[in-house]
């Protein structure tokens, strides 16, 4: 490569002064520096963080996407950094290039309830994670703890009304179509 795209390249990242790219690209000055990004149109001394954004994005864009999919996929109760550990982007790179938001939370925590559930023969949703002490399935999230709240809220968007039975009669089953009136 030429000493000129490394310039550029170097410019791009944000991270280096103008001083700091010459001695990277065989001592050249600092004058050279700042005439070749002035002839290509790249004004650096403007905005370094800017420059360093972008070049994050190019860098980690489709990871910090990956972690997005991983924790929406119910990796991570609540948090994010597992998903990043597993992908391997630095938190402050996923921090900057992703806020997280209210549906990325409910869709984390959809995946981490279902991922608890496993369907019988009789169309019921069985419940594998822990059950209370009144024997109900038990998945705390934001407050709330029956994994029958949950599946129904899921499921038509609202809470189901108190004291409603099961038409299965199963108390393990979390299946929403099963609370009877």
């Amino acid at each position: 490569m030429d000493t000129q795209s490394n310039i550029i390249d170097l410019a791009l990242t944000g991270r280096y002064s103008y001083q700091e790219i010459g001695e990277k690209c065989n001592g050249v000055s600092r004058q050279y520096v700042h005439q070749v990004l002035k002839k290509n149109n790249i004004d650096v001394a403007w905005s370094k963080q800017k420059l360093k954004d972008d070049y994050e994005k190019r860098m980690y864009g489709e990871a910090v996407e990956l972690v997005k999919q991983l924790y929406r996929s119910g990796v991570g109760r609540n948090k994010v950094k597992p998903a990043a550990d597993q992908i391997g982007v630095p938190m402050r790179v996923v921090n900057r290039l992703w806020k997280k938001t209210k549906a990325d939370d409910e869709a984390n925590r959809k995946a981490r309830l279902y991922a608890q559930t496993k369907r019988d023969e009789n169309g019921c949703l069985i419940w594998q994670g822990n059950f209370g002490s009144n024997g109900q399935p038990r998945f705390n999230s934001n407050g709330h703890s029956l994994a029958m709240h949950h599946t129904y809220y899921y499921a038509f968007g609202d809470y189901p009304k108190p004291n409603r039975k099961r038409t299965c009669g199963n108390k393990k089953c979390v299946e929403p179509t099963h609370l009877g009136e």
